[in-house]
C-alpha cells in the first residue's frame, strides 16, 4: 500500500530552480505572489498541509498549528526563526528547518552598503537627483562622514559580523566587537578587538547591530545604549527591527544624540513605523555630490599657501559654531590658505536655514522582505 502524497504549501512565489526539487509533487501548492500571504488564507490552506515552506513574514504560532493536524515539517526560508513558536512545534513533534549561512556574504554586503549610504548621504543625493532640485556645489553642503580609518563597532560578531569585519579591513577601519563570548578566530584572522558593550558604544563611529532576535535581545539597543554613543556616531541595525527600541531611537534622532541611523527592517510594519514617526515635511535640499569630503578630509586636501603679489589677503574672519559660518566683511575672491583652513574647521556646517528634519526620508524598498531605511538628521 503506497503512502499518500505529501501536501506541500509554499507561502511565496519562488524561482523555478528553487521549486525544482519538489515541483513534481502532486500535492504542491504555492501562493503565487510577491506579497505576503494573508493570514486568513494561510489558516485555510494549512488545514491539510503536511509540509509548510514559510517565509520570515509568516507567523507560525500555536493558533496556526492548531489548524494543522497533519503538519509534520516547517521549512523556514530564513537564517533566523523568530517568526516560529519553537516550543509549540516541539510539543507537537513537528520538525523545523532553516537556511543558515546561505546569505551570509550577501547580508554583509547589504550591511556595508547601509553603512556607506548613511555615511556618504547617498540616499539623500539620489532623491535630489531624481527630483532635479540640487543647487550648485558648495564645499560645506551635504557633508558626510569618512568611513576609511574610522572605528567600527559590531554588536554580535557571528558569521555575518565576521564578513562585515572583513569588508571593513579594506577601508582600514579599526574593528571592535562585543559578544557574550570571545571570538578568537575573528581576533586572530581579522584583527578584531573584544571590548565591553559600553566601551564599544562610546568609541565607535559606526555601530552595527547583528544580534539574533530573542526574548533577551528584544530592545537590546534602547535609550541607555543610544545615550552611550558619540553624537557623531551612526547606528546601523542589520538585525531584526525589534532588536532596537524604535521609541528610543526616534527620541535620539530628534534630540540629535546620534548622527543618524540606517536599518534593515525584517518587516514592512517595523521599518515604516520608524520612518512614519520621524519624517517631517517633504522639502528636499542638498547637493547631488554625495561624495563631498567631510571637514577632516578637506583639511588634508587644502591647497598650498600662495605667495607673491597676487596672493591676496583674507577677506574676513570666520567662526564656526554649530554649523553656522559668519564673516565680518565680504570675503575677497582670492582666499588664502588661512581662510580656507578656518572654514574647514567649522563644525559640519550646512546650508543656512535648513531644517534638520528636512533630510529625514525613508529609502526605497529593496527586495521582498528587506526595507532599508535611511533616517538622517542633517548634522548641523
Amino acid at each position: 500500500m503506497s503512502l499518500p502524497s505529501p501536501k506541500i504549501y509554499v507561502t511565496r512565489r519562488l524561482t523555478p530552480a528553487g521549486l525544482a526539487p519538489i515541483a513534481a509533487e502532486p500535492g504542491l501548492r504555492v501562493w503565487d505572489s510577491e506579497d505576503a500571504i494573508p493570514r486568513d488564507t494561510l489558516l485555510h490552506e494549512i488545514r491539510d498541509t503536511t509540509a509548510l515552506l514559510s517565509m520570515v513574514s509568516e507567523k507560525v504560532d500555536a493558533a496556526l498549528l492548531d489548524r494543522a493536524p497533519r503538519l509534520e515539517l516547517v521549512a523556514n526560508m530564513a537564517a533566523g526563526y523568530d517568526n516560529v513558536d519553537v516550543p509549540a512545534l516541539t510539543r507537537r513533534g513537528i520538525l523545523l528547518t532553516n537556511t543558515p549561512d546561505v546569505l551570509t556574504e550577501t547580508t554583509a554586503d547589504l550591511t556595508f552598503a547601509l553603512l556607506l549610504g548613511i555615511a556618504r548621504r547617498i540616499g539623500e543625493g539620489e532623491r535630489l537627483v531624481r527630483a532635479g532640485r540640487w543647487p550648485i556645489w558648495s564645499p560645506f553642503r551635504f557633508l558626510g562622514a569618512d568611513v576609511h580609518h574610522a572605528t567600527l563597532g559590531i554588536v554580535g560578531l557571528g558569521r555575518i559580523g565576521a564578513e562585515v569585519a572583513k569588508r571593513a579591513r579594506g577601508f582600514d577601519m579599526r574593528v571592535l566587537y562585543h559578544n557574550r563570548g570571545r571570538n578568537p578566530d575573528a581576533e586572530t584572522r581579522l584583527g578584531c578587538t573584544w571590548v565591553p558593550l559600553d566601551t564599544l558604544l562610546g568609541s565607535a563611529d559606526f555601530v552595527v547591530v547583528l544580534t539574533p532576535l530573542t526574548s533577551e535581545t528584544r530592545h537590546f539597543i534602547s535609550a541607555a545604549q543610544l545615550a552611550a554613543m558619540k553624537p557623531t556616531a551612526y547606528l546601523i541595525n542589520a538585525a531584526r527591527g525589534p532588536v532596537v527600541d524604535s521609541d528610543a531611537l526616534c527620541r535620539a534622532l530628534r534630540d540629535r544624540r546620534i548622527a543618524g541611523t540606517a536599518a534593515r527592517g525584517s518587516s514592512a510594519a517595523h521599518a515604516r513605523q520608524l520612518s512614519d514617526r520621524t519624517v517631517r515635511g517633504q522639502r528636499q535640499r542638498g547637493d547631488s555630490h554625495a561624495y563631498g569630503m567631510p571637514g577632516r578630509g578637506k583639511r588634508r586636501c587644502l591647497p598650498p599657501r600662495r605667495t607673491g603679489p597676487d596672493a591676496g589677503e583674507p577677506g574676513g574672519s570666520t567662526a564656526g559654531r554649530r554649523g553656522r559660518i559668519t564673516a565680518s566683511r565680504r570675503v575677497e575672491k582670492a582666499i588664502t590658505y588661512k581662510t580656507i583652513q578656518e572654514l574647514s574647521q567649522a563644525y559640519l556646517p550646512c546650508s543656512p536655514g535648513l531644517d534638520p528634519f528636512d533630510m529625514i526620508r525613508p529609502f526605497d524598498k529593496l527586495g521582498d522582505l528587506l526595507i532599508p531605511q535611511f533616517v538622517e538628521p542633517a548634522m548641523c
